[in-house]
């Protein structure tokens, strides 16, 4: 059975948008941000956002 994978890209201005929504809340992740793939790093942007919401209420 063959597995069928969904290729992920961000837009060039959208991965550079997430990255600095990171590291305005993790300045130390400066190093490792950039190895992260498109999705790891729109899933830990969706992460940050909901726990923030959370927060505020």
């Amino acid at each position: 059975m063959a597995r069928l994978f969904r290729q992920y890209f961000l837009s060039e201005i959208d991965r550079a948008s997430y990255e600095n929504d990171v590291l305005h809340v993790w300045p130390e992740l400066s190093e490792k941000i950039f190895d992260l793939d498109d999705y790891e790093l729109e899933e830990l942007v969706e992460q940050i956002k909901r726990k923030s919401i959370f927060l505020c209420k």
